[in-house]
């Protein structure tokens, strides 16, 4: 009569040694990780921490927390943290979250580029980024883009016109691809 080597006591003991040891190798790696990253470490050195709300006008928690230090060109915050430049809103998500995934975008519910409030702040995707972009009507589209040639009435012109993609890209200056791609709506898709 042969037992399931299952059910032997030295089988339970082998799968949880291997359990701990696996256990221990993923907290290791994160003490590491944590020792390697100035910005997690600054994470819980109170210092570090008061330095940052110190450049924090706080309101009510259903307000915005505007970051009252160095800023970029687009308005968003920049917090220092033993030599690194860290964005603000990155940090304070941080604070009220803890760390985040290197390759996730910190976003804006408020679309407030300056506030740092936890509340205001979920982590995202460059696609969700982008989303919220185009829904909140943030990016400069058609006409309005600095490099636009044609204006909406013109790209609707060119979609009910009977001439040849090449003869409407003559006149306007554009390639007979970019002609086609208006047709096709593929360009200028919210006209």
């Amino acid at each position: 009569m042969t037992t399931d080597p299952r059910l032997s006591g030295h089988f339970a003991r082998d799968v949880a040694e291997a359990l701990m040891h696996e256990l221990t190798n993923v907290f290791a790696q994160a003490a590491k990780a944590k020792r390697s990253n100035p910005v997690l470490q600054s994470l819980s050195n109170p210092r570090d921490v008061a330095r940052f709300w110190s450049k924090v006008g706080k309101g009510r928690p259903d307000q915005c927390w505007h970051w009252r230090g160095n800023t970029n060109a687009s308005g968003y915050g920049i917090f220092t943290v033993r030599g690194r430049q860290v964005p603000a809103h990155r940090y304070g998500y941080m604070l009220a979250h803890g760390a985040l995934d290197p390759e996730l975008y910190v976003l804006h519910a408020c679309d407030e580029p300056g506030c740092v409030n936890g509340s205001h702040l979920r982590a995202g995707t460059a696609a969700d980024n982008a989303r919220d972009r185009i829904a909140r009507k943030r990016v400069k589209r058609g006409e309005h883009h600095p490099a636009a040639k044609l204006t909406e009435a013109e790209v609707r012109a060119i979609r009910s016109s009977k001439q040849s993609a090449n003869s409407i890209a003559r006149k306007k200056g554009l390639s007979a691809t970019t002609i086609c791609r208006i047709r096709r709506g593929v360009a200028w898709t919210h006209v």
